[in-house]
């Protein structure tokens, strides 16, 4: 009987309720009443819900002195007179649920449409239906301009009509000023307006149109004047944080408050439309309200103060980056974290599932992680910046994110550039040969890794000049070069038995596998087992799920190169079970790949076809991973177990990469 049409300014509310009641009016005989609640108005206070009644009354035909003076009197009668009829009653731009109490009828025949910003949460619980509204897609927002503008108009300038919806971020309101605007100006292209929308610092002016109902910041504004001290100081900071969402957390971060404080305004500003809450907890905002938020901010806040809260929020992402990382690789090391400002609480990750939370951080942040690294360049903020970039890099090459891996190490090898820190520059070089590496650029690998080891030999940081050696390794076991690979391997992990820190102590686990894995492929299987073994119970020991999935991998392998089926397909297992749990999709695959050559040497073909089509699909899923040997392997033609044993050692001995 009574649905809350919910949602932003600008979301077209108001024009939904109307629609629908002219859409259904011959269903409601009695008639319908319609009030403007003016909830939101700039120029007044909300109407009191006993004026609402005497509109009513006056439309329903009741005699003014007919009317008692108190109001719970008043929606006594309001409901005598709506008992057993069918009437659609349209309550506009209501402000809060004791406004719209007192205007509801007891009749099941009649229906009450309420428009709102906010989300009327007490009306909910008491049995209202919410229909909130999003702003629309790419094709609805298009179809919009098509029909206002002309399906002609719109499909000869199709780059044009992309853009002019992307900055209109879907808001119905801003595609309808800017189709008004295309209207009136016949002769001008789309493309024209599409560039004075496309400079965010201009975008609200572009979409200014002179009158308080339809000008942008005024109806964003009607919303933000009815904050709370609280909510708006938050508000105005959420313009300057990098999008395109935010953790409660973080918010505390970036305003200086508890968690308590931040999760406060935060609901605060989700129930006035001002954010959305996605079911994973994030709140965001369309990108005109947040330059709405962020004019607000420059108008109100100092330059100190607008700086001094990017920073802490900026630091917040880098100490909680760094809490992650170090719970997921302890063997990595840890750069040195800047000097922290106040009022900064980075997230923390203990108890049982400390891992698992540490891994969903990541993921969580991944957008955010990408626009805070980019603006801390921008900004000058370089140690922030190419620090960040460093606690990141691992979790990105988990999940395949090769590209992405190098995009940021490129923005942050500038940054160690301009802080002219020749430990910045080696860590930045290194992980571009990494990545490098693995994208088969070979020969830039080798110039940024030989970089990187002068330079931490130059230093004296013998911890790093392991870890580059091991990425040496790596960079000559891709290539198939393993005696060159064994001499880096083995070099790495003599440096770091001879070190004495927790970090280095769990690097050697790596570093024994390492060799192991190198040892399998130069035809020396018993050995490999010998080095893998110890590291397998390294890596159990300090709990880094990823040297035992990567360990038990090379154990697969050692045992296949032995000729020993069971135990192969075994270790294979766990390591995708293993690899199923850190979500490492591109690891997942390899093992599935050399769990189904195992299968084909032994004959069972069924086995090694399923095996090989699971490592397509996985990699099908990992951005720009090359499927050229998993398909070469499902176009194989069924072979004798001597001749498939033989072609699938082929396989392997030039495919494997130290971890």
């Amino acid at each position: 009987a009574v649905a809350l049409i919910i949602g932003t300014a600008g979301v077209g509310k108001t024009t939904l309720a109307v629609r629908f009641a002219r859409r259904v009016g011959p269903l409601f005989p009695d008639g319908q009443l319609y009030v403007n609640l003016r909830g939101f108005d700039p120029a007044s206070a909300p109407m009191p819900p006993g004026t609402a009644l005497r509109w009513f009354f006056e439309a329903l035909g009741v005699p003014q002195l007919n009317v008692p003076l108190a109001l719970e009197a008043q929606s006594a009668l309001l409901r005598t007179l709506l008992d057993g009829k069918r009437m659609l009653i349209l309550l506009d731009n209501a402000h809060d649920a004791d406004q719209v109490r007192p205007l509801l009828p007891g009749s099941s025949g009649c229906m009450v449409l309420v428009t709102s910003r906010s989300q009327l949460t007490g009306l909910v619980v008491e049995g209202a239906r919410p229909v909130p509204l999003d702003v629309l897609d790419a094709r609805e927002a298009a179809e919009l301009l098509a029909s206002r503008l002309g399906a002609e108009r719109v499909a000869a300038e199709a780059a044009a009509v992309k853009a002019i919806v992307k900055h209109s971020a879907g808001l119905p309101l801003a595609l309808s000023v800017t189709c008004a605007r295309a209207v009136a100006r016949p002769t001008v292209k789309l493309a024209d307006l599409a560039a004075e929308l496309a400079d965010a610092r201009g975008r609200l002016d572009a979409l200014r149109t002179g009158e308080e109902t339809t000008d942008l910041r005024a109806v964003f504004s009607w919303s933000a004047d009815k904050l709370s001290g609280q909510a708006s100081r938050m508000f105005r900071l959420l313009g300057l944080h990098y999008g395109p969402d935010i953790s409660a957390a973080a918010a505390a971060s970036l305003a200086a408050t508890t968690l308590t404080e931040a999760r406060l305004a935060l609901a605060e500003l989700t129930r006035a439309s001002l954010l959305t809450e996605d079911v994973a907890g994030r709140f965001g905002c369309h990108d005109l309200l947040r330059a709405y938020a962020a004019e607000r901010a420059a108008a109100t806040l100092s330059t100190a103060d607008r700086d001094l809260a990017r920073r802490r929020v900026l630091d917040h992402y880098l100490r909680t980056a760094h809490a992650a990382a170090s719970r997921l690789y302890p063997a990595r090391g840890n750069v040195p974290l800047p000097g922290t400002v106040g009022g900064v609480t980075p997230e923390q990750f203990a108890g049982a599932e400390a891992y698992e939370a540490a891994l969903a951080w990541f993921d969580a942040e991944y957008r955010v992680l990408r626009n805070a690294i980019e603006q801390a360049a921008a900004g000058r903020q370089d140690e922030q910046c190419w620090k960040l970039a460093w606690y990141w890099a691992p979790l990105l090459k988990r999940r395949g994110h090769l590209h992405e891996v190098l995009a940021v190490q490129e923005t942050a090898v500038l940054a160690a550039g301009r802080l002219g820190d020749p430990s910045a520059l080696a860590h930045v070089h290194y992980e571009l040969g990494f990545a490098t590496s693995r994208l088969g650029d070979y020969r830039s690998s080798d110039e940024h890794l030989r970089r990187a080891l002068e330079l931490f030999t130059d230093l004296g940081d013998r911890a790093s000049v392991a870890l580059v050696r091991h990425g040496l390794a790596a960079l000559f076991s891709e290539q198939g070069r393993y005696d060159e690979a064994l001499d880096h391997a083995v070099g790495a992990l003599r440096v770091r038995r001879s070190l004495d820190d927790r970090a280095s102590a769990a690097a050697v686990a790596y570093s024994e596998n390492a060799v192991g894995w190198i040892l399998a492929h130069l035809g020396q299987p018993d050995a490999a087992l010998w080095y893998c073994r110890r590291a397998l119970a390294m890596h159990t020991e300090s709990g880094s799920r990823t040297g035992v999935a990567d360990t038990l991998d090379s154990i697969g392998y050692a045992y296949a190169q032995r000729g020993d089926t069971a135990q192969a397909v075994s270790h294979y297992q766990q390591a995708l079970a293993a690899y199923q749990r850190l979500g490492d999709i591109e690891n997942e695959a390899h093992s599935r790949m050399s769990l189904g050559d195992v299968q084909h040497a032994s004959g069972q073909e069924d086995a090694a076809r399923h095996s090989w089509e699971a490592a397509l699909a996985l990699l099908g899923q990992v951005p720009g991973a090359d499927t050229t040997e998993a398909r070469a392997r499902l176009r194989r033609p069924a072979e004798s177990p001597q001749s498939a044993k033989n072609s699938a050692d082929s396989d392997r001995a030039g495919s494997g990469a130290v971890k």
